[in-house]
């Protein structure tokens, strides 16, 4: 297929996230699809909320930071900033050699760019789509970013419920390195310990989980990821009052997550499948615990996750309540063992060659 892809995304160095409080499962997974090397260039459209101006290269040439800043950052005059930056955008990749364009999602960031390469260039346009909420754009924007996703070549999604998007439509819920799949079943220690990380909010589950565990003393609720000040500030008064509810900071030293992953007993994912945030997204915290072999208990039952063995229970206090105890019974015991062993159904739906497989069937559906 072609060899000389572009793939346009919205990631920066890791060392730059904490800075601008960007996504870090958003900026991991775009950099696990530039390591399948399969993009002759992968150019970089960081969110709004950067408000440098930044045009760079690494890794050889093959991958572009840019922003365009010439008006102050704030404001509507952020948002000429924006109109310029997809402008120039537009020539840079038209120049790019390379008929086929993957667009990580479209979104307000990126709509223009899309339509002024799918209106103005022969480049075959597709879309990586990880991050689908239909609420989430007002409705002008909305219908543009809906219509470029029936309009493109093909998309790849994160959700298999987004398949009426795109008759040209395949689904792989995350994207795992086969070396670093934990290949040997992890043994059930019982240490009571129940980690959920990630970003920390309402729709995450945050206030679920503690509300849960104030009736749990005997099991330990560890919290760790990105908290706005905020939500931090509501929370801090009901964790002060129970001992079995620990919050900590985000870990930027992902070994030192990775030790406090491997300490806990299961890793909770809470999504409220009600809200319609939730309709079309998979929560890549779930296939990461997985792939470490650590059980999950998820609030919603994927279609993605069709083969591999994880828990669910409801979205509700005594639903969560009633799973956690019944996961400690003994006669439970099999069943844990079982969800921590999921390594052959990774190793075949969601490493490396899963994907590269994937890029070529979408493209090869237009040569037909």
């Amino acid at each position: 297929m072609d060899n000389n892809r572009i793939f346009i995304g919205q990631f920066l160095p890791q060392k730059l996230m904490i800075d601008y409080s960007l996504s870090q499962a958003a900026n991991n997974f775009c950099y696990k699809i530039i390591e399948l090397r399969v993009f002759k260039n992968c150019i970089s459209i960081p969110p709004l909320n950067v408000k440098d101006h930044l045009d760079f290269y690494s890794e050889g040439h093959s991958i572009r930071y840019y922003t365009c800043r010439i008006f102050p950052h704030t404001g509507i005059l952020k948002y000429l900033n924006l109109f310029c930056e997809n402008i120039s955008l537009y020539f840079i990749v038209k120049r790019k050699k390379g008929d086929n364009v993957w667009f990580y999602n479209v979104y307000k960031g990126n709509v223009l760019l899309f339509y002024l390469l799918h209106l103005f260039s022969k480049k075959k346009l597709y879309v990586l789509l990880a991050d689908y909420n239909p609420e989430r754009a007002s409705g002008f924007f909305q219908k543009l970013i809906i219509v470029a996703l029936k309009k493109c070549r093909g998309i790849i999604s994160l959700s298999s419920r987004c398949s009426e998007l795109n008759s040209n439509f395949l689904s792989i819920p995350g994207i795992l390195n086969e070396n670093q799949i934990r290949q040997k079943p992890r043994p059930f220690n019982k240490t009571k310990k129940i980690l959920l990380s990630g970003t920390l909010n309402e729709n995450t589950g945050l206030f679920l989980a503690i509300d849960a565990f104030q009736h749990l003393p005997e099991y330990t609720l560890i919290l760790s990821g990105n908290i706005s000040n905020e939500v931090r500030n509501q929370i801090d008064p009901i964790v002060k009052k129970y001992s079995n509810i620990i919050l900590m900071d985000f870990i930027e030293d992902y070994n030192e997550y990775l030790k406090l992953l491997n300490s806990v007993d299961f890793v909770l994912s809470l999504r409220n499948e009600q809200k319609s945030v939730n309709k079309y997204n998979f929560p890549s915290k779930i296939l990461e615990s997985l792939s470490f072999n650590i059980p999950v208990l998820s609030t919603i039952k994927y279609p993605e996750l069709n083969d591999i063995k994880y828990f669910v229970a409801d979205y509700s206090v005594e639903d969560l309540i009633n799973a956690i105890h019944k996961l400690y019974n003994n006669d439970s015991y099999e069943q844990v063992l079982v969800a921590s062993d999921n390594y052959e159904k990774l190793k075949t739906y969601y490493t490396s060659n899963a994907w590269i497989q994937a890029f070529d069937t979408i493209e090869k559906m237009n040569l037909l």
